[in-house]
């Protein structure tokens, strides 16, 4: 089966995955977008559930090496919430660095 993978302005689409019990994938280009994309389910009263560590093996990372880590999450205790002991995940992939390259040392 082929996963989506989500751009980070997806943050519905990925929530309503993540409340299905499906683990949604989000491509992120760097740390900075990741952080942004924290924040944005922040303000959905979701929040990265800190009692479960950054799983880096949960996908085979030599079919697939931009997968950074499988991320856990909960929503903020609120009041008469049904979802408020609900843990759920997202795997997230950064985008390839591409290094740079050099001319050759003959001269072509």
């Amino acid at each position: 089966m082929k996963r989506i993978r989500y751009q980070t302005g997806e943050i519905n689409e990925v929530i309503k995955e993540m409340e299905e019990d499906k683990i949604p994938c989000i491509d992120v280009v760097d740390d900075d977008e990741f952080k942004w994309t924290i924040i944005q389910l922040e303000s959905k009263n979701i929040i990265k559930d800190t009692s479960i560590e950054n799983n880096r093996n949960a996908r085979d990372r030599l079919k697939e090496p931009e997968f950074e880590y499988r991320i856990a999450f909960k929503y903020k205790n609120l009041e008469n919430n049904i979802m408020n002991n609900k843990i759920m995940f997202i795997d997230f992939y950064y985008e390839p660095i591409i290094e740079e390259t050099y001319g050759s040392v003959y001269g072509d």
